[in-house]
């Protein structure tokens, strides 16, 4: 699932998909083009030129062995793109050398997509983009902090016309949040460091790789709200839970939910969603 103006874009595992307004009740189902895939990105966004046309976009990330871009760094996935006006699909190949953080997701911001991304043949991890407009990738900026596979990183939206990040070090447990500039056009200066915490007390956002990855957002306060899973004391069953992370203090921990470990398992815990207004856009085309 990703969303975009209150609109979620839910994929099925049989490659349905339906895109849903949960506030309106409005529901669109899209024939799919090809299958779902494990491996595959999807983002939702809109024409920034016009606003009202709406798309879907689909690609295979990296996740492919070494001598398929061995020489280059490079390779050539299928890149899909529907659009709702015309209720159509169109595919192109387009040469990429890098590939989405493996486990993090995509945040929408004013009509377009971001991801963590890794070059394929560099160690730099950096924010990659997808403009709606001009339906192309386009490199955003390098992150703030020192990246490995064992720190956790999560992107969000922050006030509209920023992005935030949330990383979290497995060493110290210390939990930062930066904050873009405004992003206009694609393009972002610098990151603000907007929140730091050190405490004995906070949570483990992941302890191993089939806990799903949090999710978090920023308040009207200027807290971060964290969602999560986390093992309970049986090693076989996870409490998704709640955090308010104050710099001082934790405000608050509520729990969700528990279920078994990998029952059911999403790759995220949640979803940030602001309720929303805009109507799941119809198509020109009413023989569908």
């Amino acid at each position: 699932m990703v969303h975009c103006d209150g609109l979620l874009l839910c994929i099925f595992e049989s490659g349905s998909m339906a895109v849903w307004n949960p506030c309106l009740n409005q529901v669109r189902w899209i024939k799919p083009l090809t299958s779902s895939c494990k491996v595959c990105c999807y983002g939702i966004g809109y024409d920034g030129l016009s606003r009202d046309n709406y798309k879907i976009l689909k690609f295979v990330n990296g996740a492919f062995t070494k001598n398929e871009y061995a020489n280059t760094g490079s390779y050539k996935p299928e890149v899909d793109i529907y659009e709702f006006k015309s209720n159509s699909w169109k595919t192109f190949k387009v040469s990429l050398d890098w590939h989405v953080v493996t486990r993090c997701k995509g945040a929408p911001l004013k009509g377009n997509m971001y991801w963590i991304s890794k070059w394929n043949r560099k160690p730099d991890i950096f924010i990659q983009s997808f403009n709606f407009s001009t339906e192309t990738f386009e490199p955003l900026c390098s992150l703030p902090v020192g990246y490995d596979i064992y720190n956790v990183v999560v992107l969000s939206a922050f006030k509209g016309d920023n992005l935030s990040l949330l990383h979290q070090s497995k060493e110290t447990s210390k939990i930062e949040v930066w904050v873009t500039n405004k992003v206009k056009n694609g393009v972002s200066i610098s990151w603000t460091k907007f929140f730091s915490v050190t405490r004995p007390d906070l949570p483990v956002l992941v302890a191993f790789e089939n806990i799903s990855y949090p999710v978090h957002f920023i308040d009207k306060n200027n807290r971060i709200v964290v969602c999560c899973e986390e093992v309970l004391a049986d090693r076989r069953n996870v409490a998704v839970n709640i955090y308010v992370i104050g710099e001082d203090e934790i405000k608050s921990q509520d729990e969700i939910e528990q279920h078994q470990i990998g029952f059911s398992w999403p790759l995220i815990s949640g979803y940030a969603y602001l309720p929303s207004l805009v109507p799941v856009p119809s198509s020109e085309d009413k023989t569908e």
